[in-house]
């Protein structure tokens, strides 16, 4: 078991934080789709749930919570400030996916608006070449996106890289951007838990 800290910081409405709350369990349950999905789920385990065929990403996701997690994400401390914290209890190997993907979508994000304010300060009369430059940067962000989704496709076996999978990366990954963009999350880590150190 491992520990997803998220830092916040500001104020958070509660509609707000139930959202983040949700796109976190969602990106949970979707990382650990794919991992069950990776190690080969059992003939046994898939078998009552849509027989011999491909499942769909909604039963691939239900069999999730069925054989290999049992629950979400379960809260394991809350501290609300400016700043704060939330500590959100899984297994680490999904927490640490989690964590990997929300940073590494922020650093590619930062660097992109790094590059953006720059080009803002260049020159007004530039404004067509900021155009093309915002055109560019918007297929990087598709093209970083695809990459992001194909290396993880790439993990699983040859016979589960379908259209389950693309659509679980996919809800897995649209909670993971949710997460990142929020300006009110100021840090995420991965820590290991005192009951998976014993």
């Amino acid at each position: 078991m491992g520990i997803l800290r998220l830092e916040i910081d500001g104020l958070w409405y509660a509609e707000d934080l139930a959202s983040l709350m949700r796109d976190l369990d969602q990106a949970y349950v979707a990382f650990g789709a794919l991992n069950w999905l990776a190690t080969g789920p059992k003939a046994s385990e898939t078998a009552a749930q849509w027989g011999s065929g491909a499942p769909t990403a909604r039963q691939a996701l239900q069999a999730t919570m069925s054989f290999h997690l049992g629950t979400g994400l379960s809260i394991s401390t809350m501290h609300y400030g400016s700043a704060g914290t939330l500590d959100f209890l899984g297994d680490w190997s999904i927490v640490k996916q989690i964590r990997k993907a929300i940073t590494d979508w922020r650093a590619t994000s930062a660097w992109k608006e790094k590059a953006r304010q720059e080009d803002r300060r260049e020159n007004i009369k530039e404004e067509h070449r900021h155009r093309e430059r915002k055109r560019e940067f918007q297929l990087e962000d598709l093209q970083a996106r695809r990459k992001f989704l194909l290396e993880l496709i790439d993990r699983l076996p040859p016979e589960q890289q379908g259209a389950t999978v693309a659509e679980i990366l996919e809800l897995g990954t649209g909670t993971v951007v949710a997460i990142a963009s929020n300006a009110g999350v100021r840090d995420v880590k991965a820590l290991p838990s005192e009951e998976g150190a014993a």
